[in-house]
């Protein structure tokens, strides 16, 4: 069990909240809800949603009735995996779809030789496989009857935000008013500026993390004059990208050779050096494309392809 997942809250609300008065119990994410309120009628959850649950069985593609029942949840009313639509009067409402599979749908990601890196407030580096094969890895559902392997968890924008806060607060004592874009410019501006950050060492794990163990960050080998904003985001920066080749690295363990590289997220786009230092690290002979409006974009291939 990981908290935080539905299984954990469900298998705490159950033996602690619900009582066998309450009467019958359905089990929805928030998509499947508001196609439920939207429709009257009991919605389908799709498999990149359920998957999301922790109580999905990958190889079965189906509710882990096992792992149900030991949870204490039996009482509950799940609903039935599928992709097919509700239809509703003269519409066609498609089950909810996963976040990050929409994100990487719409950022045109769709072949084995493609490694796809999305890089928002979270992050992930996927590749696609035909078969759930399990390793230093996730296997998650993907479209056409694929699945993604795909390393989340990346230090990113969420890390970044760490020092934004840092550089934010300091420029609030000499100035009242800093708005968020200002800040957000200057640390960039550092982070070109300033290099591999003259030898200093910078640990991204704030919290828990897929680079390493620790849930606490760093920043170490220090030298006496080179401790300025330059340094410290170039030191960011890079260590932000060598992250990024690792994961890589990892994901694409025993499969074809990456043809193309995709960039999506918010991330991604506003941060062009990073998607040059990736690039670069990789040392690889294939395309690069950043991706704009990604999910927005994976919710129109997901409605116009069903």
């Amino acid at each position: 069990m990981r908290s935080g997942l539905p299984s954990c809250n469900l298998s705490w609300l159950c033996n602690n909240v619900i009582t066998s008065k309450t009467g019958r119990l359905y089990f929805y994410t928030l998509g499947d809800y508001i196609i439920r309120i939207l429709s009257g009628r009991q919605p389908y959850i799709h498999p990149t949603n359920a998957a999301a649950t922790g109580l999905y069985d990958l190889t079965r593609q189906d509710w882990n009735h096992e792992y149900i029942s030991a949870l204490g949840i039996k009482a509950v009313i799940f609903p039935e995996i599928n992709t097919k639509a509700v239809t509703h009067k003269r519409f066609c409402i498609l089950p909810a779809i996963g976040d990050q599979q929409a994100a990487l749908l719409g950022s045109g990601f769709q072949h084995e030789p493609e490694l796809s890196f999305n890089i928002g407030t979270g992050a992930q580096a996927s590749r696609i496989v035909d078969i759930p094969e399990f390793g230093d890895w996730q296997i998650r559902p993907y479209f056409g009857g694929k699945y993604i392997r795909t390393i989340p968890h990346i230090p990113s924008g969420r890390a970044l935000n760490v020092y934004f806060r840092f550089v934010k607060s300091i420029a609030e004592r000499f100035r009242n008013e800093v708005s968020d874009s200002e800040v957000w410019q200057k640390i960039y501006d550092a982070a070109v500026n300033g290099g591999k950050g003259a030898g200093i060492a910078c640990d991204l794990s704030f919290f828990e993390n897929a680079a390493t163990s620790s849930t606490t960050g760093s920043i170490t080998d220090i030298g006496e004059y080179s401790f300025t904003l330059d340094n410290l985001m170039g030191a960011v920066i890079h260590r932000m990208a060598d992250n990024f080749v690792r994961s890589a690295g990892r994901v694409s363990e025993g499969l074809c050779i990456t043809e193309s590289l995709i960039f999506s997220g918010g991330i991604a786009n506003r941060w062009p050096l990073l998607v040059k230092l990736i690039t670069e690290r990789l040392s690889l002979d294939a395309s690069v494309r950043v991706s704009a409006n990604d999910t927005l974009n994976g919710c129109c291939s997901y409605a116009l392809s069903s």
